[in-house]
């Protein structure tokens, strides 16, 4: 599962960031799966297919603006937010946050509870630029188990998932 910003553009850094990892994924067999439309989640597909791999793309009519990506091989629809949150993180084996905004925020950090209860598979990728500043101020919360942070693995950019991926990170 690649989280990430609907709101960049084909040719920036994100974009490109995505694109890597998407490539990354179909390399090793691995589907990719997004929320579907565009920016980052466009760029994951793209990356995927272009390597030979699957892309499958949650969407909602929630987003009535908004195009599914040209390079999905396979599209999901639910009918709200929530739906289409339960659908990706419940099909998901592993998760990639790339940069994005509080949509990508929610699902990360979902992400993150449900691995710690153990009620999702794991690893969790988070892109150190922007979210370390983010999970280093909820592990400063008092309730916040600091061991929770076990379950998460840090990339500074998307090469670093390769060697992560091929070491068996979990």
């Amino acid at each position: 599962m690649c989280f990430g910003s609907s709101r960049v553009g084909a040719e920036s850094p994100a974009a490109r960031s995505a694109e890597t990892v998407g490539r990354i994924l179909a390399e090793r067999g691995i589907t990719v799966l997004s929320g579907g439309y565009d920016g980052v989640m466009d760029a994951v597909s793209r990356g995927a297919t272009e390597a030979g791999g699957a892309a499958i793309g949650v969407t909602t009519p929630i987003f009535p603006r908004r195009d599914p990506s040209r390079h999905l091989t396979a599209q999901w629809t639910e009918p709200d937010y929530l739906a289409r949150l339960a659908t990706l993180v419940r099909q998901a084996h592993g998760f990639v946050a790339l940069p994005g905004g509080l949509g990508t925020l929610s699902e990360w950090v979902t992400a993150w509870v449900l691995l710690t209860i153990r009620q999702a598979p794991g690893p969790l990728f988070l892109f150190e630029d922007p979210w370390r500043p983010v999970f280093e101020a909820i592990l400063a919360v008092d309730e916040v188990d600091p061991a929770r942070a076990e379950h998460v693995h840090w990339l500074r950019d998307a090469a670093d998932l390769a060697p992560a991926l091929d070491a068996g990170v979990r």
